[in-house]
């Protein structure tokens, strides 16, 4: 059986709805919730005009939103790409313009620093967000990915010239999975902190 993203979310979604997935602040946000709110996002994507093999970027501090983000560009077979908001706006404006984002979701205090790069819709996190998830069915696309397929662009710091992007199949993430759990010793009790930009 191939790895597929998605199939994480939704699998902890259905045996350990209760768990936590996500915690930040004083809030939780548990498996099934993730789920969910990953299948509105794949769905509000799609209605966006989002298609397999397309490219959506999020400019934003660590949230869970990029989770949700990640889970529901996963479900419908589109390309999550996180931007570094360290990152100048004309760096910015290059990984967007290489990409070729079908849209952009970006935080309300970072919107300056992604105004002068093209996208064809955004999305501000927040209120605006919420809104523009709560539009959305909370039903499963079920996108049939493969393993093979692009799941998330990422790109460098283009410390020795402009940021390169290096694209992250299912299957290299299926790798990460069995460092994880080999290497790490991490467990279904492990504790993971991403202090870094997502």
């Amino acid at each position: 059986m191939s790895f597929l993203l998605a199939d994480l979310v939704r699998e902890f979604g259905r045996t350990r709805p209760g768990a936590p997935a996500l915690s930040w602040g004083e809030s939780t946000l548990s498996f099934a919730d993730l789920d969910r709110r990953s299948s509105q996002v794949a769905n509000a994507l799609a209605a966006a005009g989002v298609r397999p093999g397309q490219r959506v970027a999020v400019l934003d501090r660590n949230s869970p939103a990029f989770f949700e983000l990640m889970f529901g560009c996963a479900k419908i077979g589109a390309v999550l790409v996180g931007l570094n908001w360290r990152l100048s706006a004309p760096e910015i404006a290059s990984i967007l313009a290489d990409a070729d984002v079908a849209g952009l979701l970006v935080g309300p205090d970072l919107v300056d620093l992604a105004a002068g790069a093209a996208a064809p819709w955004t999305v501000v996190m927040g209120q605006a967000y919420e809104t523009w998830l709560g539009s959305a069915s909370d039903v499963d696309p079920a996108f049939p990915g493969g393993a093979d397929d692009v799941v998330l662009q990422l790109y460098s710091s283009g410390t020795t010239g402009r940021p390169k992007g290096a694209m992250i199949t299912h299957a290299n993430l299926a790798h990460t999975v069995t460092m994880a759990a080999k290497a790490w010793a991490m467990s279904a009790a492990s504790v993971n902190l991403v202090p870094s930009p997502l």
